[in-house]
């Protein structure tokens, strides 16, 4: 197949894009930047450009969401004009198939495990235009087009360089420093490796009749500690862990019921936390 992958240098991009082309699909990057290498296009998200990078393409991944930190919903305009102009250029061009990166974001409450046919009630608003950006694509799918959103768990990887807890749990074992996990230690979340995305993905290609909303993630959740834990013993268990235990309400844990996924795609996650901070190790350690 032709694919076009926006948002290809982003964290799940990076891990995809080669999987992609070594199972023999011919693929395309798009990207914001003008430095582009082979398989990249830049390009401004208008419907012109657009309608030209999706010309001959069979099936598109949108992975591409700016991220933001305000609160309001018109910081996430951009981004969803960006998406209407792209499944219109789709439309136009006739692709058969769209994947959306949607976000566990879309889901709040306590009732754990979250399902697809239970309330969406995103708590932010970035998770309220990710269901915007579903709602977009089941339009598009009543048009003609294979659309299928894929709500993502908390994605971990092996070279993200932000303030998010889990990556800072990675360099600073890496490194050897101590690890202080503060607030609540055990709060649950549903983590789920860039592999085990990157598998869905491919899977999802695979499977043009999977239409709809479904949820990709661990099939567990597990406690901030067992994180800091995992990411200690991966990199040789040289850090010392302080960890704040005090029991908490869990009104911030996680939890996606993956069991449609699994139904309908054979989606089998491959990667524990253990597992998963065992391959981030090896692969830094290659580098």
């Amino acid at each position: 197949m032709k694919l076009l992958v926006t948002g290809g240098s982003g964290a799940v991009g990076r891990r995809l894009l080669p999987q992609l082309r070594s199972a023999g699909h011919e693929t395309v990057s798009l990207t914001r930047s003008t430095a582009i290498s082979e398989h990249e296009r830049s390009t401004a998200y208008t419907l012109d450009d657009l309608r030209e990078r999706c010309d001959g393409v069979d099936a598109i991944v949108h992975l591409a969401w700016r991220r933001t930190p305000s609160p309001r919903l018109d910081s996430w305009n951009a981004n969803v004009a960006e998406l209407d102009n792209l499944l219109e250029a789709a439309l136009d061009v006739g692709v058969k198939r769209i994947i959306g990166a949607s976000s566990i974001s879309v889901y709040s409450g306590e009732d754990l495990p979250w399902t697809e046919t239970g309330p969406a009630a995103p708590a932010t608003a970035y998770g309220a235009s990710k269901i915007t950006a579903e709602h977009a694509l089941r339009l598009a799918g009543s048009k003609g087009i294979s659309t299928l959103s894929l709500r993502l768990g908390h994605i971990y990887t092996d070279d993200e360089d932000n303030d998010y807890a889990v990556n800072t749990f990675i360099r600073k074992a890496e490194a050897g420093d101590a690890i202080t996990v503060t607030g609540d230690a055990n709060r649950r979340r549903d983590m789920v490796y860039v592999q085990d995305v990157c598998d869905a993905i491919r899977q999802s290609l695979e499977r043009p009749d999977v239409t709809g909303i479904l949820n990709v993630g661990s099939g567990t959740n597990v406690t901030m500690s067992h994180i800091a834990k995992a990411a200690v013993d991966a990199f040789g268990d040289r850090s010392a862990l302080d960890l704040n235990e005090t029991p908490g309400a869990g009104a911030l844990s996680t939890l996606m019921d993956i069991t449609e996924a699994t139904r309908r795609l054979d989606y089998r996650p491959r990667y524990s936390i253990q597992d998963g901070m065992r391959d981030i190790a090896q692969r830094r350690k290659n580098r």
